[in-house]
Parts: structure tokens; C-alpha cells; sequence
């Protein structure tokens, strides 16, 4: 039970919070991108337990 697939989103969450400089759309986008690909994974591991 590694979670891998973990450890790239909070990196690239860390990321995005580190980064100010990024426009407020573009950050929208990233976190609705991050927030399907957390929920496709949890949805994914439930349903595979």
C-alpha cells in the first residue's frame, strides 16, 4: 500500500502554494486539475478495496 501517487500531487500542490506569481485562472485550473486526479485516485483505491 505505497502511496505514490500521492507524493507528485502534494508536490505539485506544495509547488503551486510556493508560486504567487502564478495568475489567479491558471491557479483555479491547476487545483481543479489536482482536485479530479484526487478524487479519480481515492475513487479508484475505494473501489479497488
Amino acid at each position: 500500500m505505497n502511496g505514490g501517487g500521492s507524493e507528485p500531487v502534494l508536490t505539485v500542490r506544495l509547488s503551486t502554494k510556493g508560486q504567487v506569481v502564478i495568475p489567479k485562472e491558471i491557479r483555479e485550473k491547476l487545483a481543479q486539475e489536482v482536485s479530479d486526479s484526487l478524487c479519480r485516485c481515492f475513487c479508484g483505491r475505494n473501489r479497488r478495496s
